[in-house]
């Protein structure tokens, strides 16, 4: 994957139109609200990762 910066809208953006209310097992605004508390200028790999992070953390609790 490159290491392009990506914005919180654009992200925010491309997920709305593929899924409607869920995101895998996740409410959609559940995933967005953690975009949105993203902090800005983060690489897209840094993101995802951190994405990655948080749904291993919701699986837990």
């Amino acid at each position: 994957m490159k290491d392009d910066l990506i914005s919180r809208e654009e992200l925010i953006k491309k997920i709305t139109e593929q899924y409607d209310m869920q995101y895998g097992n996740y409410p959609l605004s559940n995933v967005i609200d953690c975009i949105q508390n993203q902090p800005s200028a983060n690489k897209q790999d840094e993101i995802i990762e951190q994405l990655k992070n948080v749904v291993i953390l919701c699986l837990v609790l």
